[in-house]
């Protein structure tokens, strides 16, 4: 008995030996998925596939294998070996029927992502043949081949497939119209790049379709129709740069922005519009951590463009202030403006940049306030709200808060402008709290939280609220 007992006890222990190994083993094999699946999110491309061949290699035939197979082929088709890529994906089709619809969709997009659109057009009709049983997959390849046929100029054929997503899918009509839209855009494109240069319509439509193009974030096709403009109208090279630039801007790419920019720049020196393309320039040098160079550009227009020097001046004061955070010299460059080119329009918003340098950045409300007392009886037309949201800031930094507070109320009153509404209402708010109008404070958050419920000041009013409401428990 005590050696049958011996037994039992033994075979339990390996049981449970065995079944503690299988679970470490499941762990890993979910664990190298994931980091699979990580490394692939990371572009660690050869990670990713050395994680994968470690699950196939664990669980050789099973779901995960199959899963690992097609991560490897992603893998793949991020490093752009596509032949690799594709031999996975065939060896996944042949391997684990329930990944084929999968597999088969990304042998389709490596024939894309190559612009071999004739072999992924077939590919994925005779995908749609093989596959009926997978939803999911069935309505991609029919969205890929959508766009397949809208890249071939099939034009009928790509609205084709939309209306026979529309028809198998009735939920996609919203996103379906999206693709008819953008299949439109393209048949526009392909008409306007065959009419003749001549056209008295052709360059309006350039510009509009290559608008349209860069709200759906079609960058590359948006820069081919500035390029377009930009190469058969020789006086469309400097509009036609500066679009570009935005694009470039639009789509993370400043090098070529500022590159291209400089590029028209020398070609197109002398010529008055070239001016717009050097201030474009500047722009994107301020905004993306080269001020430095952004002044030097400004000066640049200083000394080559006589018409534009007043702007050219306003911007680098402008510039001096916010992004070199020197706002005495700020203030100097800025009253050149008004002396030198008081008629200019630019002189008016010197001013007004004076007066909100002085407030703002020396924290000088006396000066500030004269200042925007000038700037009002100068020019009635910048008495704004903006304006008259500055001077009853001038009241609130002297801790004036009766004052600041009628200012602040005074908005309200007379000038519709809601986003100074939001931080008029906030500062009305604050100053009810100084003078210890608790409840006054109170309303004026609920109210602000009520009529602007998404603005960023509404949620600092909410947390107000809860420390009042907590601290009056």
């Amino acid at each position: 008995m005590k050696c049958i007992r011996n037994i039992v006890l033994m075979s339990a222990l390996v049981l449970t030996l065995a079944c503690a190994f299988a679970s470490v083993c499941w762990a890993d094999v979910a664990l190298d998925l994931q980091q699979c699946k990580n490394a692939i999110a990371a572009a660690e491309y050869p990670e990713a596939i050395g994680y994968g061949q470690d699950v196939i290699k664990a669980r050789p035939g099973s779901d995960e294998a199959a899963q690992a197979t097609f991560l490897i082929a992603l893998a793949y088709k991020g490093e752009k070996q596509y032949e690799q890529a594709i031999q996975e994906l065939t060896q996944a089709i042949s391997d684990y029927p329930s990944f084929a619809a999968k597999a088969r969709l990304g042998v389709a997009d490596c024939c894309i992502e190559q612009n071999q659109l004739s072999d992924a057009e077939s590919l994925l009709k005779r995908a749609l043949e093989l596959t009926a049983d997978d939803d999911a997959a069935r309505k991609e390849m029919m969205y890929r081949l959508a766009v397949v046929c809208r890249r071939l100029k099939q034009w009928d054929d790509a609205q084709a497939a939309c209306k026979s997503i529309v028809a198998d899918y009735p939920g996609e009509a919203g996103r379906v119209e999206s693709e008819q839209a953008t299949i439109a855009l393209y048949q526009m494109k392909d008409s306007v790049q065959s009419m003749a240069k001549d056209d008295s319509l052709r360059k309006e439509m350039i510009y509009k379709l290559a608008l349209a193009f860069r709200s759906r974030q079609l960058w590359d096709d948006a820069l081919e129709l500035y390029n377009c403009a930009a190469g058969d109208y020789v006086d469309e090279a400097a509009p036609c740069c500066q679009e570009m630039a935005d694009t470039y801007v639009a789509k993370g790419d400043i090098e070529n922005a500022i590159a291209l920019c400089l590029e028209t720049a020398t070609k197109c020196a002398g010529d008055p519009r070239c001016a717009g393309v050097l201030f474009k320039l500047a722009e994107i040098q301020c905004l993306h951590g080269k001020p430095a160079d952004g002044v030097a550009t400004l000066d640049k227009i200083y000394a080559d463009y006589p018409d534009s020097r007043a702007l050219a001046l306003l911007r680098k004061g402008q510039v001096q202030a916010n992004f070199l955070r020197k706002p005495e010299d700020a203030i100097a460059t800025l009253q050149k403006v008004i002396s030198d080119y008081g008629s200019d329009p630019s002189a008016k918003a010197a001013l007004r940049s004076i007066a909100h340098i002085t407030l703002y950045c020396l924290k000088k409300a006396d000066e500030a306030r004269a200042l925007l007392e000038q700037l009002i009886e100068k020019y009635p037309d910048y008495n704004t709200a903006e304006v008259q949201y500055c001077l009853g800031y001038c009241s609130y930094i002297q801790e004036d808060w009766s004052s600041a507070k009628s200012k602040f109320e005074d908005i309200f009153d007379n000038y519709p402008v809601e986003q100074i509404h939001v931080v008029a209402k906030y500062r009305i708010a604050d100053c009810c709290t100084k003078l210890g109008d608790t409840e006054g404070a109170r309303k004026t958050l609920e109210e602000l939280i009520t009529s602007f419920p998404t603005s960023p000041r509404a949620e600092l009013a909410r947390k107000q609220l809860d420390a009042m409401n907590a601290g009056s428990k």
